[in-house]
Formats: structure tokens, sequence, C-alpha cells
């Protein structure tokens, strides 16, 4: 009886550690199809969502809007300028309401160029911001998607920033 308790003990101490651990360090969201990633922010986790080719990350739900980071890629043989242009077009002719905030150069913490273009835009009657980083390799162009409702994306842009700026292509 006394074994069966101390091994309780120690399994319990070693799982609290273990959890202990694993929240404490940053996660890294590896997208193992495009060979790229980047840290999720706290609290935030990711996982495969309907099915598309990259996993997706959620954060806090804000205003009955679940915040989020994703991703995709396209095939594009020409300059990322060029891609970037390209693919807002395609976004504002998809959508009634759309509008381009800004756009600007990014680089990530390793160097890694890419531009970053916020927009406006609404999906079922509620104003979306769309923080969009376009990052390339060679032909490969990829477009990470972060999403939060208007009135509550204003504090979520550095957390976007931050965990941009850890992207990075790993193979």
């Amino acid at each position: 009886m006394k074994r069966s308790h101390l091994l309780a003990i120690v399994l319990l101490l070693g799982a609290a550690v273990g959890y202990g651990f694993w929240r404490s360090r940053p996660r890294r969201c590896y997208q193992e199809r495009g060979g790229f990633s980047y840290e999720l922010p706290k609290g935030w986790w990711a996982r495969y969502f309907c099915g598309p080719k990259y996993r997706s990350a959620f954060g806090p739900i804000i205003n009955e809007k679940q915040t989020s980071i994703a991703a995709t890629d396209n095939t594009h043989e020409g300059p990322l300028e060029e891609f970037v242009d390209i693919a807002l077009a395609a976004r504002r002719e998809s959508r009634s309401a759309f509008t381009e905030i800004s756009r600007e150069d990014f680089v990530t913490a390793d160097g890694t160029p890419g531009i970053k273009v916020t927009t406006e835009l609404e999906e079922n009657n509620k104003p979306l911001r769309h923080a969009l980083y376009f990052f390339g390799r060679g032909d490969t162009k990829f477009t990470i998607i972060c999403e939060a409702p208007v009135d509550g994306s204003g504090p979520l842009g550095p957390v976007f920033d931050a965990a941009m700026k850890t992207f990075r292509f790993d193979k």
C-alpha cells in the first residue's frame, strides 16, 4: 500500500513539473508542409480546422468572434510585391466591403523580408480587421492571415506582429 502511494506521488510530481515546463516555454507552430514555423502567442493553440493544408492558431474570443492566425500558399513566379497586388485585387473583388488601411515592409527576427498589409472587411455583417503578412520562397508565396474584430483588434496588433516576427523558414 505504501509503495502505491509513493508511486502516485512521484507520478503527480512528474506530471506537474512536465506541465509547468510545457506551459512556460514558447511554443512554435510548425507547418511541415510549407517548411515554416512561428511562435504561438501566449494562451493560443493550433490545430487543423476543416481540412486546410496548414494548422490554424486560435486565440481569445472577442465580441463573439474567434481571433485566429491562418496560412495559405500560392505559386507565383514574379516578385513578392507583384503577388501582394494580385492577392489584394482578388480580395477586393470577392468582398463587398474591403478597405486597405496600410502597407509596409516587414522583416522577421531572423531577417526574412516580407510585406504586411492591414485591411478591414465585413463577414456576416461584422467588421473584421486582417493583418496580412506575405513571405516568399522562390515561386511559393505564403500569406499569413491574422484576424480579429475591428473593435477588438487594437490590442492584438502587437500580438500579431510579435508572432510574425518569429516566422522563419525551417527547411
